[in-house]
């Protein structure tokens, strides 16, 4: 029996040969985890499409929120122009570069933010007090009151208690950035038990008595181990309920716990929102700082950030909260047959169970839909794509991975495929016109009767309990938009073309005009003659009227010239010839491009023709 990770159907080999059935069962695990991340099947992976900078175009999705289509993915995020959105008009933070080619830190990006009075030499220090040599860095600024989300691992205290004043200098350096002058909450994403555990091995959590300003809460996350045994539960649950002991379906499902794990990470993402919003900086940190910290960071700025729930900006916060940042892809999600069984664990699995969750109670706010969480999720499985292959950004350079593979994001850019994850009931946090507007900050409930189990992906293999009816509901939905998108754009087009024409018409009256009611023709005679034919003219009657005062004198006065009515300056008729030209242009190359009749010809193009005949006449 061969069980999928991603719950989808499992599947049996019957082999009869028992020669046969030992050379699979040792080749095959080497082909689907090889131990060289560059044996991967990314690295083979050539699709039918490829990327084409000519083609990135911006479009409209969900009527009025921006995408960029056919977009390179590797290029998706930009650090320097993220942060740069990120930080605003803020002066306390600057880019460090003290960890280029990786030198202090492995697993951490080479560019990263920290409060502008901290010098790179003082960073070198903290990275030695900091497991993993992973420091604190900034995550998230909010763009009104100035606290900050900053990221990093458990200090190195151990039993001794071991101080660091590197390290404290940095967090005090920290708490000045905030202008509201709180204290800094330091959200530790352990349960108690397990940060004192870690501090009997060397690690630990600070004190609030040597750290000022400082406060420490334990948030009660569990470690990787009881989330692997967690989903074991919870995929045993699946397979009962499929079978015929199916009715111990809802006892299995809570035993496992799973839902109540949600519950925890969410309420430590809860919190770190409600402290965001009250003004107080919050730091967060697990034990190396890439499982939970991740979660917790990554959520927090979700609820806090409506970008990141748009598209684009979901691929951007994964690219810069678990990629750039180290969360072990490749160990987490088993793609290396030589890691231990104990060091995989289902980390981004539950993130996405958790947006999913925040999805449930806020489904306007979301430009994306659920299809594209369970997207992301096989494709981190398949190692199709480059962007999840190798544990940090360090390993990725090495195996040339942008080189090599292709970008996850680069396929979910592409027209055909944003259309399947498009949210078309998606509203703009401020969109005064198009009804009620979605909240820019999300603040979910995190009482039990509120979660959801994700059943469109968990149980997706079982027909029963996969929702087609909702996935066509939205599938239409979004046709529909694009269809109202088409023909405001093709409206906006025509109305343009109306004002040109009308522009170009309205010149050609007042030239018309001039070389009608020339004054010669009044003192040759010609007058009644000229106002008797202007008369039947259908040009005639809107312009006579608003002159009509001038008429009346020339026809009292017996023959005097009353004041030159409107003239057209040359300006203004070298412009409508110009236009006329124009419009001959593209009336000659329709004509030659054109296979039906010659003499075919538009009427409004014909009459525009002969009144450049006459103008250049005249």
């Amino acid at each position: 029996m061969i069980h999928r990770k991603d719950f989808r159907a499992s599947f049996k080999l019957l082999i009869t040969n028992e020669r046969n059935k030992e050379e699979i069962r040792d080749r095959l695990p080497k082909k689907i985890a090889p131990a060289d991340p560059r044996h991967t099947f990314a690295f083979f992976f050539k699709p039918k499409w490829q990327f084409e900078p000519s083609k990135v175009k911006e479009i409209e999705c969900a009527w009025r929120s921006k995408c960029n289509i056919n977009a390179n993915g590797w290029e998706l995020y930009d650090p320097t122009v993220e942060y740069q959105r990120i930080l605003g008009s803020s002066s306390e933070w600057r880019p460090s570069f003290v960890n280029k080619d990786y030198k202090i830190c492995k697993t951490y990006p080479q560019m990263f933010f920290v409060p502008k009075r901290v010098s790179d030499e003082l960073i070198e220090k903290v990275a030695d007090f900091r497991c993993k040599g992973r420091v604190p860095a900034l995550s998230w600024l909010h763009p009104n009151n100035g606290a900050s989300i900053i990221r990093c691992s458990q200090p190195r205290v151990g039993v001794s208690r071991a101080r660091s004043l590197e390290d404290e200098t940095m967090i005090k350096e920290i708490w000045r950035t905030n202008p509201t002058g709180s204290n800094i909450h330091i959200l530790d994403s352990r349960p108690r038990m397990n940060a004192m555990a870690n501090q009997a091995m060397g690690s630990g959590y600070e004190s609030t008595t040597v750290y000022k300003h400082c406060e420490i809460e334990f948030q009660d996350i569990e470690n990787i181990h009881v989330m692997r045994n967690s989903l074991s539960e919870v995929k045993e649950a699946c397979d009962h309920l499929f079978s015929k002991n199916g009715k111990t379906w809802f006892s299995k499902l809570e035993t496992s716990g799973w839902i109540y794990h949600i519950r925890w990470i969410l309420k430590s993402a809860v919190k770190l929102v409600k402290l965001i919003n009250q003004g107080s900086s919050v730091l967060v940190h697990c034990s190396d700082g890439w499982d939970r910290t991740s979660q917790v960071c990554a959520l927090g700025q979700i609820m806090l950030d409506p970008f990141y729930r748009t598209f684009t900006g979901f691929c951007i916060l994964i690219e810069k909260e678990w990629v750039s940042f180290g969360h072990k892809f490749h160990t987490r999600l088993g793609h290396n047959a030589h890691v231990l069984e104990e060091e995989r664990s289902p980390v981004f699995l539950q993130f996405l169970d958790c947006v999913y969750q925040i999805m449930q109670q806020y489904p306007n706010s979301f430009e994306f839909n659920n299809s594209l969480l369970c997207a992301i999720m096989d494709e981190a499985y398949s190692t199709k794509f480059g962007t999840f292959i190798g544990d940090c950004e360090y390993e990725r350079e090495c195996y040339k991975v942008r080189e090599n593979t292709h970008s996850l994001w680069s396929l979910l850019h592409r027209k055909s495929m944003i259309k399947r994850y498009i949210n078309p009931f998606y509203s703009l946090p401020v969109d005064p016109e198009y009804g009620t507007p979605s909240p820019s900050c999300l603040i979910i409930n995190t009482d039990m009767s509120n979660f959801y189990f994700w059943y469109q992906y968990y149980l997706r293999q079982h027909p029963k309990y996969c929702n087609k009816y909702t996935e066509k509901v939205e599938l239409r939905a979004t046709e529909m938009c694009e269809k109202i998108y088409s023909l405001t754009e093709n409206l906006e087009l025509a109305n343009r073309e109306i004002e040109r024409l009308n522009k170009i018409m309205d010149t050609m009256r007042l030239s018309w005009l001039r070389n009608t009611y020339d004054s010669s023709d009044f003192v040759s005679g010609k007058r009644s003659m000229i106002i008797s034919s202007a008369s039947h003219d259908p040009l005639h009657n809107p312009l006579i009227k608003s002159d009509e005062d001038g008429l009346e004198k020339v026809m009292e006065g017996g023959g005097v010239i009353p004041e030159p009515l409107p003239t057209v300056s040359e300006n203004s008729q070298k412009e409508a010839e110009s236009e006329l030209k124009k419009s001959d242009n593209i009336e000659n190359n329709n004509n030659n491009n054109d296979t039906e009749d010659e003499n075919t010809q538009d009427p409004l193009i014909s009459a525009e023709n002969e009144w450049a005949f006459l103008i250049k006449k005249n």
